[in-house]
This record gives structure tokens, sequence and C-alpha cells, in this order.
């Protein structure tokens, strides 16, 4: 079941209904169509999985009833030191390591316990039926927003792995040293090399990096520390 909108704010992208029920499934997405948001609803996990594009859909409102916590895996979302941990869906019938979207949950009257956990394990809100427009608007705009935030993160990252495989293994090891703050004069007597080659090390690095100082190859890796990378070089 999937309701599809053309208007000016589809680049909000898709928003995922899970529900069995094809009555909740409809009101969410009338709800949603207010607000000309896409949605595509989903009465299994199996359906969601196989509908799922990585481009285009960027949260999951899903009844707390078919919510099953061993279909989840918990990541640390690099948000720039957030802490916030979002749900990634594992061992599905496509590659689910690649699927990762905020979650928002409903349940009819849902225990404290319910909530406490849902919350801990990554999920944006948890509602309770019936569900209120704003909120649920509110919610789906903030997983959004924590969607995009990871993508970016992740198109940051892997333009920073591309750069650093292009490293040879003096130039990993010279960058180390520029982090760990040594002068090129430092760099060569640590190599056993000439001041020339050590300067020629350096600039290819800075130049692989696309950076023009030590001070913003420093930056950049600091900017990346969950690489792993950074790690062996730090």
């Amino acid at each position: 079941m999937k309701h599809t909108m053309s208007n000016k704010n589809q680049s909000l992208g898709l928003i995922h209904i899970l529900d069995d029920n094809a009555i909740q499934k409809s009101l969410i997405a009338r709800i949603l169509a207010t607000e000309k948001i896409e949605t595509a609803g989903h009465d299994s996990w199996e359906d969601f999985c196989f509908s799922y594009c990585a481009n285009r859909s960027f949260c999951l409102i899903a009844n707390h009833d078919l919510y099953h916590p061993s279909m989840f895996k918990t990541t640390i979302a690099q948000l720039g030191g957030n802490s916030k941990v979002l749900p990634a869906f594992s061992s599905m019938q496509t590659e689910m390591s690649d699927i990762q979207v905020p979650v928002i949950l409903y349940a009819d009257q849902p225990s404290a316990h319910d909530v406490v956990r849902g919350i801990r394990s990554g999920a944006v809100d948890f509602l309770e039926k019936p569900i209120c427009p704003n909120s649920l608007c509110t919610a789906v705009r903030m997983g959004i927003k924590q969607c995009e935030e990871i993508r970016a993160r992740e198109s940051q990252n892997a333009g920073f792995r591309a750069k650093t495989e292009q490293l040879t293994r003096r130039e990993r090891e010279t960058m180390a040293l520029v982090v760990k703050g040594l002068s090129i004069k430092q760099i060569a007597a640590s190599f056993g090399i000439g001041l020339q080659t050590a300067a020629k090390h350096r600039a290819r690095l800075l130049s692989k990096m696309k950076v023009s100082s030590d001070a913003q190859l420093v930056q950049l890796l600091y900017s990346r520390k969950e690489s792993r990378v950074y790690q062996e070089t730090c």
C-alpha cells in the first residue's frame, strides 16, 4: 500500500509505515499528506525491507506490537559528538547492514516500561493512540533531520576514506607524526632520511588529503575520529 503525492516538498523523502491494520496505516498517511510527505505502508518487516531505498527512505513509523528489539542493532550516530543511537536493521532478505533509518513507535496505551525501552533502543519518539497529528508531524520531521545528518556524515566519511586509501605506507607514517606535532626536521630524523625527502613525503600527503597545511590536516583528522585510518595513525 503506497500513498504517492507529487509535490514540491518531495525532497523530504519517503516515510514508511509498518502496521498490519490498514485503517491505521491510512490514517497516518492522511495526516502526513497534509504536510505533503510521501508515505508507503507495509504489513510486515519483510515488505518494508524489500521496499527500502537508501536514497529515499528517511524514517519508519512502526506499531509497537510489531516491534521486535532482536531485529535491531544500535549504532552510534556520527553527529559531531551526539551520542544518540539509531536503529539499524539486520539479517533480512537484503544486506540489512545498509538499512539505517530513524524509527517512531506508537501503541494503544503503552506502558511506561514500553516507552522507556523504545526510547532507549533509539526511537525518535513513542506516540500514544489516537495519534496527535501535530506530535506525529513533529516526530517525523525530527526523524528526517536525523537521517539527513547521518547520511551527510557518512558521505563525508566516504570521501575521507577515499583520500586515505591513496596514501602509501610512508605517507601514513608521516601523517601520524604530523598529528603528533613533529616538525619536518623531526620527521626526517625519525625516518633517518634527508629534509628534502621528508618534505616530499609531507607534500604528497597534503596533496592527496586535499589540504594546504599541517594545521588543516590535523583539523581534518580530528573531525574524523571514528575512522579506522585515524585510529591507526593516532
